[in-house]
């Protein structure tokens, strides 16, 4: 290979080198820095046998100059493999792949040592090296291809970088096997379109991600306005009604004309406000948007409401909480699906005993509530109805499953998606 073409891709190799290192700086993303780490390995490879500027290839012994080749290749395989596990989230979406990666990344730390044995035993490896790379070349592209099975965001651009760096590798080991001089271009041109694929992809990525930050911001507007207009509606209808009952039956009182009826009327309807206006205000709350604090809530009004009743409540909590936000539309949907179900609980079941149980299972909020009462048949859901159809409209909103068994006591068992009902934060 010319000095020219050689200086020509190391320089390149560099300035991304210096791109990706400052992206690292700047968003924090070990993928970044494990491709930096990829990139200098490669320009401390290709000056080392594609110049003359530090050493020649020539003048060192046969056993020296392949132990570095072999071991400085090999942790450049290691750094692109942990770049690609953590850009890809392998380990999240497919355990089983994140395995063969791991292995692939074993074998390439066993060959750093194994070659290191070879060169002090003074064995010759390098023809060693280049077959065991052709070995492994078919393990390589079903890595590969399996992670482009799984069809994870941006991997198309990623993975079709790799297959180009690994079948531009794969044929300038062919060529240095057949001792031609020009053996490490195909490899360099390769390298050059994965490093081109990747720095598009990541300025798609931050494009992509300003727009869904503002598309994110005018929801959370059209959201906000939304959920004015209908705490105004509640608090006109709801509050505003019971308060104008509260006005007439208290004006009764002047003239003497009040009932012990009218007075536990008054109070039921103060101490309903009371609630009325809690739940509006924890559902405003922005504090509140936290998994961990709709789920406190979620027990503590649960256990509050029965326990007045002389309802036997068992509450089991999973500790095991996320730190992810739920915004109060979609958290009033969850608290009023479990308020209806404690309505029916109460009108319905003549329970002595409630069993409360939330979990995270697989990313997914559960809740379990069980009771001793008298359960129901298909017979008494169709005359008295127990708000079945209001709970399985919220559950549609939110994307969840509802189960409802009536046959012994009623069980009834909820599942919501996290990713339906977090958000990401708008600021920055």
């Amino acid at each position: 290979m010319n000095s020219f073409s050689a200086n020509a891709f190391i320089g390149i190799y560099f300035v991304f080198f210096v791109i990706f290192l400052l992206q690292f700086f700047a968003y924090r993303k070990k993928e970044y820095l494990f491709y930096a780490f990829y990139l200098i390995t490669l320009v401390v490879y290709y000056l080392l046998f594609t110049t003359t500027r530090f050493i020649n290839e020539n003048e060192l012994p046969e056993t020296l100059a392949s132990m570095l080749k072999q071991n400085i290749s090999s942790v450049a395989i290691i750094m692109y493999t942990f770049f690609s596990v953590a850009f890809l989230e392998i380990k999240k979406y497919s355990p089983g792949l994140y395995r063969g990666y791991l292995f692939f990344i074993g074998i390439n730390f066993f060959g750093i040592f194994l070659y290191t044995m070879m060169y002090f035993l003074q064995i010759p490896s390098q023809q060693f090296y280049y077959y065991a790379n052709l070995l492994f070349g078919p393990f390589t592209f079903y890595l590969i291809i399996r992670a482009l099975q799984l069809k994870i965001p941006y991997t198309r651009y990623i993975l079709a970088g790799s297959l180009i760096a690994t079948a531009g590798g794969i044929w300038s080991i062919i060529l240095s096997i057949e001792k031609y001089s020009y053996s490490y271009f195909p490899g360099q041109l390769a390298i050059l379109i994965d490093i081109l694929l990747f720095f598009y992809v990541t300025q798609k990525k931050v494009v992509d991600m300003a727009a869904e930050n503002i598309q994110l911001k005018f929801k959370t507007l059209t959201d906000l306005q939304e959920e004015r207009q209908r705490i105004s509606l509640e608090l006109h209808d709801e509050v505003g009604g019971g308060l104008s009952t509260i006005y007439l039956l208290s004006e009764l009182s002047k003239n003497k004309n009040v009932t012990e009826k009218h007075l536990d009327t008054i109070s039921k309807n103060s101490k309903d406000l009371v609630l009325k206006m809690n739940e509006i205000v924890w559902a405003l709350n922005i504090k509140n948007d936290s998994l961990q604090g709709l789920i406190g809530y979620l027990r503590q009004y649960f256990v509050h409401v029965l326990d007045e009743l002389r309802i036997g409540v068992k509450a089991n909590i999973t500790e095991n909480i996320p730190p992810l936000n739920v915004d109060g539309k979609n958290r009033r949907e969850i608290f009023l699906l479990l308020k209806e179900i404690i309505n029916n609980i109460i009108k319905h079941s003549n329970a002595q005993n409630v069993v409360l149980d939330i979990q995270i299972e697989q990313q997914t909020l559960t809740i379990l509530v069980k009771d001793d009462g008298v359960g129901f048949t298909t017979e008494n859901i169709k005359v008295n109805n127990f708000g079945l159809q209001g709970m399985h409209q919220r559950i549609q909103k939110l994307g969840g499953k509802i189960h409802i068994d009536g046959s012994s006591g009623t069980l009834i068992k909820i599942h919501i998606p996290l990713d339906r009902i977090s958000y990401k934060s708008v600021i920055a």
